[in-house]
């Protein structure tokens, strides 16, 4: 999907993760589920595409509750589709 939306195939992971990592912490979270092993979150954040199309992307992370003080996790991420 990355590929026909963006233009980003899977040797330009650098490039979308470093894409995520800039806007991440600039963009309001759109879901937060918490339950016995920790907390996902999901941020809707704009790429850029090496194609010169800017989509949607969700980001789903997930920080665990123990050990205490993790850092968030990338768990997954798609073409967001309403």
């Amino acid at each position: 999907m990355f590929a026909a939306e963006l233009g980003i195939h899977q040797k330009h992971w650098e490039y979308l993760s470093d894409q995520i990592a800039q806007r991440v912490t600039s963009t309001s979270v759109s879901r937060i589920d918490v339950d016995a092993y920790g907390t996902r979150y999901e941020v809707v954040v704009s790429i850029d595409g090496l194609n010169g199309a800017t989509v949607p992307v969700v980001s789903a992370w997930f920080v665990p509750h123990e050990p205490p003080d993790n850092p968030p996790r990338l768990v997954s991420t798609y073409v967001y589709r309403p």
